[in-house]
């Protein structure tokens, strides 16, 4: 197996084939570990009045994001056999976002129950962008 790239090569080394479903699954556990620390956290927390909206438009953005790098990953995997495509990584960084966000709703607003969307549909779209064998 060749690791290192060698001086006239013009593409970076390939990550061993374990490497995406590794980083896939950080991701996606990730998401779960939030939740817990958003049972944990919010219940001696009081609430923050923020606007209402910011954070649903936030998470909608970065879902959309995902989608959009996800397709051009896919378009451009055609053209290109790398085992992990930087728009791929992009994907699943702001899938991963919107349960980020959602951490944030909910702790400003002192409620578990703030997460479980954002949470749900972080593991959605981690889920509907898993890597392909």
């Amino acid at each position: 197996m060749k690791l290192h790239a060698r001086a006239g090569d013009s593409k970076p080394p390939a990550p061993p084939p374990p490497v995406r479903m590794t980083l896939w699954l950080a991701m996606l556990s990730s998401v779960i570990l939030y939740a817990v620390v958003v049972v944990v956290v919010t219940p001696s927390m009081e609430p923050i009045s923020l606007p209402a909206a910011v954070f649903p438009v936030a998470a909608i953005l970065a879902g959309f994001a995902g989608f959009v790098a996800h397709r051009r990953m896919t378009e451009e995997s055609r053209r290109d056999s790398a085992p992990l495509h930087p728009m791929e990584l992009l994907a699943w960084v702001l899938d991963e976002a919107v349960g980020v966000i959602g951490l944030v709703a909910a702790i400003l607003a002192a409620s578990p129950v703030t997460f479980v969307a954002y949470g749900v549909v972080s593991l959605v779209l981690l889920l509907l962008h898993r890597p392909q064998s």
